[in-house]
């Protein structure tokens, strides 16, 4: 396999994103990062070239960049458009978040329909680091999160289509979700320690597109976490607090655009039981035109007893 190169994004500013720092400084600790020869905002990026494998770039930025995508755009497509990932490292918070949550999504603005690329295979290694080192550091009081596709941009006045012009996948990777997380050194050492872990191999799994639910659904992050025989992977997942747009005309394609974003394409369309008549109806007409089942979500509960069917061609 060729090597394979990932870029981890940080602003640096801690007024402004309450972990990234504290998650570059701990990386610097931990591995031996060195100059790249490359810059962004005239901070040196960092790099640690495994041996003969893959290379991970580090990258300090004096904004948090999906919150000046317009700027940062060209510079992730000069310096970092053939990579074959990337990880946004930054805080979660919310008025009904978890207190203490290590979590990953993809990006994407569910209502408009615009979907980032994304990578089943490296958000499932992801989150899976982080729960692995979660345990192993002892971090009780915190869980593992898989966190509904969404985007922060369009709250500071960016445009969702913006995601569109980045063709490498990039996740979402944060600590939440209050002020004593946010600097927890476990939690810190956890997350700092899952980012090279991007590129490890699950092995084979299913890949699910998940709707409806809540933004931290255990329907959906619970069997990702701890599915065996199938594994079960999940990328973009659609929760009901923005699906309103999905009953309407124009559905079919904003679902169609969502599922060509997955590299790979998706075997299985997973819905919760609390989803509306009409989104159904939709889905289940997304799933017979890709050839993949579309199931309740309690079916997660056993996998082995869904009929999974490969991915088509028509999905690529």
């Amino acid at each position: 396999m060729m090597p394979r190169k990932a870029i981890f994004l940080f602003c640096g500013d801690l007024a402004k994103d309450p972990v990234a720092a504290h998650v570059l400084q701990e990386s610097k600790r931990l591995f031996p990062l060195v100059e790249s020869g490359l810059s962004v905002d005239g901070h040196p990026v960092l790099v640690w070239e495994r041996e003969g494998g893959d290379a991970f770039y580090y990258a300090a930025t004096d904004e948090v960049v999906s919150h000046d995508y317009g700027h940062y755009l060209p510079v992730l497509n000069t310096q970092f458009a053939g990579f074959a990932t990337a990880g946004l490292v930054n805080w979660h918070a919310g008025g009904n978040a978890p207190p203490a949550v290590l979590c990953a999504h993809t990006t994407g603005d569910v209502p408009s329909g615009n979907f980032g690329q994304a990578c089943p295979a490296a958000l499932l290694a992801v989150l899976l680091a982080m729960d692995r080192n979660r345990r192993a550091l002892g971090l009780d009081r915190f869980r593992t999160s898989l966190e509904a596709t969404h985007w922060s941009g369009v709250q500071y006045g960016q445009s969702p289509q913006l995601l569109l012009n980045y063709p490498v996948p990039l996740i979402d990777i944060e600590i939440g979700s209050s002020p004593a997380s946010y600097a927890d050194p476990g939690a810190v050492e956890a997350v700092a320690r899952a980012l090279p872990c991007i590129f490890e191999d699950p092995g084979p799994f299913e890949s699910l597109l998940c709707v409806g639910g809540m933004h931290f659904e255990p329907a959906f992050s619970d069997p990702v976490l701890n599915s065996s025989e199938p594994r079960l992977a999940a990328s973009h997942v659609l929760p009901n607090q923005w699906l309103d747009a999905y009953a309407v005309e124009g559905t079919q394609e904003r679902l169609e655009q969502c599922v060509r974003s997955i590299s790979g394409g998706i075997d299985a369309i997973v819905f919760h039981d609390n989803l509306k008549g009409p989104q159904k109806a939709h889905l289940r007409l997304l799933g017979e035109t890709l050839g993949v089942p579309v199931v309740k979500h309690q079916r997660l509960r056993q996998p082995g007893s869904i009929e999974w069917r490969s991915r088509g061609a028509e999905q690529q």
